[in-house]
C-alpha cells in the first residue's frame, strides 16, 4: 500500500464519518486536486484534503509515518454554520479513536474547526471555507496505546503515559557443574504506573493519597490489551500529585500486585 493508497482512505474514512452524522448536507471529501468548486444551491460540500510533508521512520522494514493534513470544505454561506456544527462534532466523536486504513492503522489528533471569510466563489456568489488542521500516526503491524483500557476499581484511568515492569528474582548456579552459569528463576512479580488526569470520578485515590490511614487499601486493576483482559488486585505503592494553576490536575501512580 503506497502513502498515496493511505491519503486516500483516510479521505473517505473522514468523508463517511462525516456523512453518517449529517441530515442535511452530503461531504465529498479528495485529495487528489487542489480546488473543485461546489455546484450551486446544491447541499453536497465538496472538501479538499492536502497532505503535506511527512515523516517516515528510517527503521527498515517498520512502517511508520507521521501525515499531517488541512481539510478545507467549501460551501454557500447558508450551510457554513452546519457543516461547523458537523465537523466540530466530528472531532469530539473521533478525538483517540483508532482507524483501519487498509492494511494500516490511524490515529488522529485534530485542531478546532473555524470558518474563513466570505467570498465569491465563480457562479457560486457568496461562499465559506470552513477548514480543519489533522495530524495522523499512521502505523502498520503496531500495538496502539488507545486501544488500551484501564480501570481501576470499575472507573476508568484517562492517563498519557503508562508503564507496565516484569520483575523475576533468579539465582544464579551453575547446574550440574555446567561451565555456564544458569539463572533459576525463584519469583515473578508486575509493577504498573500510570500518568492519570484526576476526573472527579477518582475522587477516592485523592483522598487516599492525602489520608494518613489507609495503609493497606486495596484495589482492583483491569487492563484490556490486545482483545484480552487481565484482573489484578494491587495497592498504591507510590503516588504524586500535580497540578498548576489554571490548569488540570494529574498524578503519577504506581501499582503493586497483591494477587491476581
Amino acid at each position: 500500500m503506497q502513502v498515496n493508497q493511505i491519503y486516500e482512505a483516510l479521505a473517505k474514512i473522514l468523508e463517511n464519518g462525516l456523512n453518517a452524522m449529517s441530515e442535511v448536507v452530503k461531504f465529498d471529501i479528495k485529495h487528489s486536486y487542489n480546488y473543485q468548486e461546489p455546484s450551486k444551491g446544491f447541499n453536497v460540500i465538496k472538501g479538499i484534503m492536502n497532505f503535506s510533508d511527512s515523516d517516515v521512520v528510517p527503521i527498515e522494514n517498520l512502517d511508520a509515518y507521521t501525515l499531517p493534513a488541512i481539510v478545507t470544505c467549501y460551501c454557500v454561506k447558508e450551510y457554513a454554520n452546519e457543516v461547523m456544527t458537523i465537523l466540530t462534532q466530528y472531532v469530539a466523536n473521533m478525538r483517540g479513536v483508532v482507524q483501519q486504513a487498509g492494511e494500516y492503522f490511524a490515529v488522529p489528533t485534530f485542531s478546532t474547526p473555524s470558518q474563513g471569510e466570505i467570498m465569491q466563489l465563480g457562479q457560486l456568489g457568496e461562499s465559506i471555507p470552513v477548514t480543519l488542521f489533522a495530524e495522523y500516526a499512521v502505523y502498520k503491524g503496531l500495538f496502539f496505546t488507545n486501544n488500551m483500557k484501564v480501570t481501576l476499581d470499575g472507573e476508568p484511568l484517562l492517563f498519557n503515559n503508562f508503564g507496565i515492569g516484569k520483575q523475576r528474582a533468579c539465582e544464579n548456579d551453575s547446574i550440574d557443574n555446567y561451565q555456564s552459569v544458569h539463572n533459576v528463576v525463584q519469583t515473578q512479580t508486575s509493577t504498573f504506573n500510570f500518568n492519570v488526569f484526576m476526573t472527579t470520578n477518582l475522587a477516592f485515590l485523592v483522598d487516599e493519597i492525602l489520608s494518613l490511614d489507609e495503609l493497606e487499601k486495596q484495589h482492583e486493576l483491569s487492563i484490556t490489551m490486545n482483545g484480552n483482559t487481565r484482573n489484578y488486585t494491587v495497592v498504591m505503592t507510590d503516588a504524586e500529585l500535580n497540578g498548576a494553576q489554571g490548569g488540570a490536575m494529574y498524578a503519577s501512580l504506581y501499582f503493586g500486585i497483591v494477587r491476581q
